[in-house]
């Protein structure tokens, strides 16, 4: 969403430079995509709706400045005619509309908005059309509040009625494209057609043209459920819907109606009748939470002063009374959706305050708190991956358990296999995720595009899967470019796939385990001949490689990309608690190196396996340190090492085992020797 800060600072003074305002809402939570001296553009996380406005971000701005909230007056100049002679409203689910309101102004003049409006609209990202949508538009940008106009002449009955479609329902929308609903659709209608897509979009029987004289304006409060399914239904997502479906203030339906109407009275000359139509259940109660002051300590491990609170949380909006020990604290009406506990109240002190201000604090587990020994083992084993992870140059990650279908399609993940989220609240977050790459990849794209090349991360969480309703613990790591972060381009060494094994191999001795089977990978995420499925006595437990070119390019990466992802909880269940000790050799141990032209699908675990079986108990290591690939040929040189337990091997037991070796290599694999 992009912002004007001259309108922003309409709502809150501030001389800062746009730079450390926008350092400081990040710090606070509030992602920012991009700034200049005029616009900075925000992204704005599915639980904050109300931050989907000029002043949900301008009291943002006044509570991590400390800086006074500007309310601004409204001035709605009202005509002796009553509204209740121009127009009824109905609405027959107050589950799906909990309150709808509706003005009427008339006589207004349908033209071009000055160009201050206009300005304000097109830098934040909307096209400008008429005066009176503009001014709709606009007072959805300032509050937060979708508002729709209808030419009241078109409008047949002069009645309003908000109910469900009938299915297979057909209506022509606002951008000319006619659209088939179902019964799960709440629509606007009058005595005789459908005037809109509840939350979506109008339709154009009813839209403001040139000749428009009198208007209906519309303000209401929505579910967000109802709202999110009809624009997933019909793949039409648009600003309206978008605020809709995170909630919208209920209290702001009134306050965003008025100054629509004041504004298009003022600039269009129309007359705005007197009285607005408030159609509603119940009335709004703010919820009230006890906050207490000694588990603000507890919860941030730091002791914030009881004035700081207060001004804190009054600079959000929150009314604040205190007590000796604690805080009765009211929730603005703008932050129902997402402030409903206590911890809610600790967490936004938290993070005005400044997350950089708190303590590192150790938290004490008792035994009792573990059900048993598996827990502190897994406990165990998750501190020394996180560990051995870091000495390899990886940092950890957390991404969001839900993903997308555009995002599953660009991983190559049939969303079919995913389980689906009933309600979701964004298109971003309609499954629960099957693996943790989807994630990584994300999460790397983002700091790419940022200009961070060399990206090292992983993670250790859930994915959830649809067979049998199961959630399971995995590792995953994707790497991009190097680990060697702070060198000259040109002496870096790229990590690659043996790089990845490695890491791998390494995760594997932490759970002491060492009987481990690579096979080809098989699975669509990975290029072809550049990956493995890790197999455990003959059970697959993860896979590793390079990401494939189509899926690389859809995230724009520059380097190859490599990922791996393993099962934790096998790897648990197959641990062994012993350690693996080897005595040391007694004798000394001969190494012969050979270098061979390989035939098409002979693969690296069938030179091993053969390499084992016919040198013996002789064959103590087999190591490949070499790989070439010429027009038609691949070229691999191994090592192989050669010891015995019991006596020291002569060159002519060696050369007789080796011939051994390389005889059954080229009569078996029907490779070829190189000399």
């Amino acid at each position: 969403m992009k912002l004007p800060i001259d309108w922003l600072k309409e709502f809150v003074d501030f001389d800062e430079p746009i730079k450390k305002v926008s350092d400081s809402l990040l710090m606070s939570g509030t992602e920012v995509v991009s700034f200049d001296d005029k616009v900075i553009e925000v992204d704005i996380l599915p639980n904050r709706g109300d931050c989907l406005s000029v002043r949900g971000i301008a009291r943002e701005i006044s509570a991590i400045l400390d800086k006074k909230f500007k309310e601004q007056k409204i001035n709605l100049v009202e005509v002796d005619e009553e509204i209740s002679g121009s127009v009824s409203v109905e609405v027959q689910d107050f589950g799906l509309c909990p309150r709808y309101m509706a003005r009427v102004i008339k006589d207004v003049k349908i033209g071009e908005s000055p160009s201050w409006l206009q300005q304000r609209l097109l830098s934040s990202g909307i096209r400008p059309i008429n005066n009176v949508v503009d001014i709709t538009n606009y007072c959805m940008l300032e509050f937060g509040q979708p508002l729709h106009a209808f030419d009241l002449d078109l409008i047949d009955g002069k009645k309003i009625i908000v109910s469900k479609a009938k299915n297979g329902e057909k209506v022509v929308t606002l951008d000319g494209i006619e659209r088939i609903l179902s019964n799960e659709d709440l629509i606007i209608s009058d005595a005789k057609k459908t005037v809109a897509i509840a939350g979506v979009m109008g339709c154009l029987n009813s839209e403001i043209n040139p000749s428009t004289k009198n208007i209906l304006i519309e303000s209401a409060f929505f579910s967000p459920v109802s709202i999110n399914k009809t624009s997933k239904n019909l793949k039409l997502r648009t600003e309206a819907s978008i605020r809709f479906e995170r909630g919208v203030d209920f209290e702001a339906v009134k306050t965003a109606l008025d100054k629509a109407s004041s504004l298009i009275s003022q600039l269009s000359g129309g007359k705005c009748l007197k009285g607005s139509i408030d159609v509603k259940k119940t009335d709004f109660k703010r919820g009230k939470i006890i906050l207490r002051i000694d588990r603000i300590k507890k919860i941030l491990g730091i002791e914030v002063p009881k004035l700081k609170i207060v001004k804190i949380l009054e600079n959000l909006g929150f009314s604040v009374k205190s007590n000796s020990d604690k805080f009765e604290v009211e929730v603005p009406s703008w932050r129902s959706g997402d402030i409903e506990r206590e911890i809610d109240v600790i967490e936004e002190i938290a993070r005005v305050n400044g997350y950089d201000v708190l303590n590192d604090t150790f938290t004490f587990i008792k035994s009792e708190d573990l059900d048993d020994k598996d827990s502190i083992n897994r406990l165990k084993k998750e501190r020394q991956l996180r560990h051995l992870m870091a000495c390899c140059g990886f940092y950890e990650a957390k991404t969001f358990s839900m993903v997308g279908s555009s995002l599953m399609a660009k991983g190559h993940i049939d969303e079919n296999s995913a389980i689906k989220i009933s309600n979701p609240l964004i298109e971003e977050m309609t499954h629960l995720r099957t693996t943790l790459i989807l994630g990584l990849l994300e999460s790397a794209k983002y700091n790419f595009d940022r200009g961070i090349n060399d990206i090292a991360i992983f993670e250790i969480g859930k994915v959830f899967t649809k067979s049998g309703a199961k959630e399971k613990n995995v590792i995953a790591g994707l790497l991009h470019g190097s680990v060697q972060r702070g060198i000259i381009e040109k002496d870096k060494i790229n990590e690659d796939f043996y790089f990845i094994k490695g890491i791998i191999e390494n995760i594997f001795s932490i759970f002491s385990i060492c009987c481990v089977d690579f096979y080809q990978s098989s699975d669509s995420k990975i290029e072809n001949g550049l990956g493995a499925e890790i197999f455990l006595s003959g059970e697959k437990v993860g896979f590793f490689g390079m990401v494939n070119k189509e899926i690389s390019s859809h995230f724009d990466f520059i380097k190859p990309v490599y990922i791996f992802e393993i099962d934790f909880d096998k790897l648990l269940d197959l641990s062994t608690s012993k350690e693996i000790n080897t005595d040391l050799p007694k004798y000394p141990a001969v190494k012969r190196d050979v270098a061979m032209f390989i035939p098409f699908g002979v693969s690296h675990r069938e030179i091993t396996e053969t390499i084992f079986s016919e040198g013996g108990a002789l064959v103590e290591d087999v190591l490949l340190f070499d790989r070439y690939e010429g027009k038609g040929k691949t070229s691999l040189a191994y090592t192989i090492t050669y010891r015995s337990k019991e006596k020291t091997l002569t060159d002519e037991e060696v050369n007789f085992v080796h011939e051994k070796v390389l005889s059954a290599l080229q009569n078996n694999l029907n490779v070829e020797i190189r000399k």
